[in-house]
């Protein structure tokens, strides 16, 4: 294991998805946005917004998500319902129950 002393003195790459994002944020759901517009920040409840270095914006929105709890991992999404054979299921337990 690298130890660095300061968690300054390094660097980090990422790449992810948003579907992997609210693994992150222990979250059911994450969107992610290529622009904030007043809209959304008219309808979110729960904002943020941090400036860095004067010029990029980081801006992060909490709200209830939308969907239905799944009786196996308990997220939330709107595949809840959809297959016949499991209906209380999402599409990521689906698959892992059928098989």
């Amino acid at each position: 294991m690298l130890y660095y002393g300061y968690k300054l003195s390094v660097e980090c790459w990422v790449f992810i998805t948003s579907q992997a994002l609210h693994r992150i944020f222990i979250t059911s759901q994450v969107e992610m946005l290529k622009h904030v517009e007043d809209e959304i920040i008219e309808t979110i409840p729960y904002t943020g917004e941090y400036l860095v270095q004067g010029s990029d914006r980081v801006w992060i929105g909490v709200s209830l998500t939308r969907g239905v709890k799944c009786e196996r991992c308990w997220n939330y999404t709107l595949q809840v319902g959809s297959f016949a054979e499991h209906p209380t299921l999402c599409g990521r337990c689906y698959k892992v129950v059928a098989g």
